[in-house]
C-alpha cells in the first residue's frame, strides 16, 4: 500500500509541474499576443493619422504616379492629372521617404 501512495504522489507531482509548466507557456504567449496587438494599434492610428492629413486644407500632396504637386485637400478624383487616389502622398512624408532611400543607397 505505501508503493501505491508513493507512485499516486508521485504522480500528482508530475501533473502539477506540467499544468504550472503549460500555465507558464499559455502567459506568455498572452503576453506576447498582447504587445502584438498594441502594435498593430499603434500602427493603424500611425496610418489613420496619415491618411488624415490628405485631407487638410492646404497640406502640399504629391503624386507617386505621375510627380505632380498641388494643394490639399485631395478631392474624391485623387490628383488632378492622373486621378488616382492611392498613389498620394504628403511632401513631407515623400520628402521622408527620399531622404530614407538616399541614405540607403
Amino acid at each position: 500500500m505505501g508503493f501505491v501512495m508513493a507512485g499516486l504522489a508521485a504522480v500528482l507531482v508530475v501533473v502539477a509541474v506540467v499544468w504550472l509548466l503549460s500555465l507558464k507557456k499559455s502567459a506568455s504567449l498572452d503576453r506576447d499576443e498582447a504587445v502584438r496587438s498594441q502594435a498593430a494599434a499603434a500602427e493603424a492610428a500611425r496610418r489613420a493619422e496619415e491618411e488624415a492629413k490628405l485631407y487638410r486644407e492646404g497640406e502640399s500632396l504629391h503624386c507617386l504616379g505621375c510627380g505632380a504637386e498641388f494643394p490639399g485637400p485631395l478631392s474624391d478624383e485623387g490628383c488632378p492629372k492622373c486621378h488616382i487616389a492611392s498613389l498620394v502622398v504628403t511632401e513631407a512624408q515623400f520628402r521622408a521617404d527620399q531622404q530614407q532611400r538616399q541614405g540607403l543607397t
